[in-house]
């Protein structure tokens, strides 16, 4: 039974088929099969490249950018073969074809710069039959007529309308393949080729109908994770025959032509990759130096002897010189940066590896001007490497050759940042980290660094978040209205509070509303730091500005209060612009409030322990006093900086008509802070890039608040803890 159905497939097919009259010039290059077409819409034609798949189940698909080109209103299109030849009222679908872009980008010149702008597959051409010739470059697409001599394969169609072909890797082993014309390699599922008794895909037998594989092509051994068919034929077969693919009567016709042009010796790669064999990889490379694969398996190589634990850096450098000598500059370059990085992540530094690949890669890039920005990005790195060592001078060295060509590189920032800090240059290290943070794809790290620095309290010694501002002075948004409503010429207004998040644009509206009033009036404002929504989190808030939102009965955020007047809340959030902040403040029925002056006396040297005097007012029955920063810097995603920031609750008690003293030390604060914010992280599953648990005690002053029995602001006061300033900023 089975060599009766054998023989069915040996039998020759007796058929010619009558095409088109014009020739159609089939273009083979780099592996895939394209054809130059004019892509019509209307009267509209664009020239494009589009690569020939005949197994693939979809008529045309276009390359996002050049369907948004074609303005197709139905996503249909006509594509003009030759003079004489179009096919109309193509139905496609568009998609960003990426690796096609890249394989235009490589073969510009042979593609004559017309891009490759899609793919073709066989139902664009209905129920014509399609025959492609490779090695004559040739394609021609009609109906059967009569002719001789072609071997006949079935095909069985797929749900998805793909073909798929029968093959036997072994006499009882039938697997399902598919075809495509639109790539190279000829593979095998990598378990199915070990279940056949081949783990190297190195057949003798591996038929298809009649015609024996493996006596066309080496067939791969395919390792991937990702779904795949079990097998795929691709152009490394087909290039040896006469192909017909005929939808209608679902037929492979192949003749064979005079020449096989596939190179056989690729199996002696297939089988030295499966096994992983650094020596026959070697013998592979020296011997066959012109081999399609050589870039390929130059690179393996060089994987194979990098994961290798006892390789020396001896042993390494042969084979990134095989890498240099296979691939084109960038190329070459580009892999040994990405070795090298892989390295790094891995944190392997005790070799010198790291040194090597960069070195090469900087030497390799340095001889093509295509290539410099990879000269760049290895220096950078070879600064990173250094300072890892500790070795200062040439760390500083290789990152002043990198930043010279890259200054605004945010990795080559944040790396000098680092190096300044090792050398103990903490004010040129922030300033690093700084350009790295507000740079386009700034890395984390950056942000962290900049983070601790800022609590770092040798360095904010000497360096206050006024300083920090002046680095940030064009990175900070602002708000100059041209017209501050006229109740704020002559305020009644005296203390604003607002109650706002680091999240979201209502708070940053806010915010830059309150910086406007602060600008031109004498206001005392303050800033509670709340995120209303549990599944982030703002780390500047409190336990005490949890407490200020209970007592004024808020629980819809950002809000202000006004001498102790709500404002409209719905006012605050929509539109999103400062100006109408500024508007429901101004129209807020604002009553008046007494202001006093309290007293503050450092209680030590180190500007963290204060008595605090607060004098008696009439009618006071219960006294609230905080602690407030006026400028604080917040590095995450963004940079960030908040003004008027509470910092904590310093007192809260009842008052009755004499002063009230008391003495109370910054530090409290700092840890009760760090203590809330380490409870917030764990209950809402979140993480803080860096937690600004420093504060500046002269950048701070306070705002003591006396309330009436009924909980009415009746009187509030303020004094900077800075003994040498009368005047607060705002």
């Amino acid at each position: 039974m089975r060599l009766s159905g054998f023989i069915s497939y040996i039998l020759f097919a007796v058929f010619v088929f009558s095409f088109q009259a014009d020739a159609i010039t089939l273009n083979y290059v780099g592996g895939r099969v394209f054809i130059t077409t004019d892509v019509a819409v209307g009267d509209d034609t664009i020239a494009a490249n589009l690569i020939v798949d005949l197994g693939m189940p979809y008529p045309l698909i276009l390359d996002s950018d050049f369907a948004k080109s074609l303005e197709s209103k139905d996503n249909t299109t006509t594509v003009l073969l030759s003079k004489s030849s179009k096919l109309t009222n193509i139905k496609f679908q568009s998609t960003e074809l990426r690796e096609l872009r890249e394989y235009t980008k490589k073969y510009a010149t042979q593609l004559k710069e017309i891009p490759i702008c899609g793919i073709i597959g066989l139902p664009a051409f209905e129920n014509a039959a399609v025959l492609i010739d490779i090695q004559a470059n040739k394609f021609e697409y009609g109906e059967a007529a009569s002719g001789d001599d072609w071997y006949s394969i079935n095909m069985v169609q797929t749900e998805s309308g793909g073909y798929r072909v029968e093959v036997y890797p072994s006499q009882d082993y039938k697997l399902i393949a598919a075809i495509t014309t639109g790539s190279y390699d000829t593979w095998i599922d990598a378990s199915c080729a070990a279940i056949a008794g081949f783990p190297a895909a190195d057949f003798e037998k591996y038929t298809l109908g009649a015609v024996n594989i493996a006596e066309y092509t080496a067939i791969r051994p395919l390792k991937s994770e990702s779904p795949h068919p079990d097998a795929l034929i691709g152009n490394s077969f087909w290039q040896n025959f006469q192909v017909i693919i005929d939808a209608a009567e679902k037929k492979i016709w192949l003749r064979p032509k005079g020449r096989k042009i596939s190179d056989l010796k690729e199996r002696d790669f297939f089988k030295a990759f499966i096994d992983e064999d650094i020596d026959a990889m070697e013998k592979y490379v020296d011997s066959n130096p012109s081999s399609r694969l050589i870039e390929e398996a130059s690179e393996y190589l060089l994987q194979l002897k990098l994961a290798d634990p006892t390789s020396t850096k001896e042993d390494i450098k042969p084979a990134v010189d095989r890498v240099v000598k296979s691939m084109p500059e960038s190329y070459a370059s580009e892999k040994l940066i990405a070795y090298a990085d892989q390295l790094f992540g891995s944190q392997q530094y005790d070799n010198d590896i790291i040194p090597l690949l960069l070195e090469e890669a900087k030497t390799c890039a340095m001889k093509n001007s295509d290539a410099t920005p990879f000269s760049y990005e290895a220096q950078g790195r070879l600064g990173r490497y250094m300072i890892l060592k500790k070795d200062w001078p040439k760390a500083r060295l290789h990152l002043l050759s990198a930043l010279f060509g890259q200054p605004n590189n945010p990795l080559f920032n944040y790396w000098m940042g680092q190096y300044y800090e090792g050398t103990g240059q903490l004010t040129r290290a922030w300033s690093r980290y700084l350009k790295a943070c507000i740079a386009e794809n700034a890395p984390p790290e950056s942000f962290t660094a900049i983070g601790q620095l800022n609590d770092n309290p040798v360095f904010r010694s000497q360096f206050s978040m006024q300083d920090a501002e002046e680095y940030l002075e064009d990175s900070i948004p602002s708000y100059n209205p041209a017209k501050i409503p006229d109740k704020f010429a002559k305020p009644q207004t005296t203390l604003i509070e607002a109650f706002t998040s680091v999240n979201g644009a209502p708070p940053a509206q806010l915010e830059l509303a309150l910086r406007a009033i602060a600008d031109i009036n004498e206001f005392t404002i303050i800033d509670y730091h709340i995120e209303n929504d549990k599944q982030t989190g703002d780390p500047f808030e409190t336990a005490d500005s949890n407490t200020a939102a209970q007592r004024y009965k808020i629980n819809k955020f950002p809000a202000i209060v006004v001498n102790g007047v709500s404002v409209d809340s719905n006012q605050l959030q929509s539109p999103e612009d400062p100006k109408y902040t500024l508007i429901a403040i101004a129209a807020t029925e604002q009553p008046s409030i007494t202001e006093f002056i309290p007293q503050v006396k450092k209680s030590d040297a180190n500007n963290s322990t204060w008595t605090i005097t607060i004098p008696s007012q009439s009618n006071g029955k219960f006294c609230e006093v905080y602690l407030v920063e006026r400028k604080c810097m917040l590095p995450s995603s963004s940079l960030g900086m908040y003004h008027n920031v509470v910092r904590g609750c310093l007192y809260s008690q009842q008052s009755d008509s004499s002063d009230i003293t008391f003495t109370t030390n910054l530090n409290k604060i700092q840890t009760d802070n760090a203590a809330y914010i380490s409870v917030m992280e764990t209950s809402r599953k979140i993480k803080f890039t860096t937690i600004p648990n420093y504060i500046d005690s002269n950048m701070c002053y306070i705002v003591a608040k006396i309330y009436d029995a009924d909980g009415k602001l009746l009187a509030f006061g303020k004094k900077d803890l800075r003994q040498d300033s009368n005047n607060a900023e705002h």
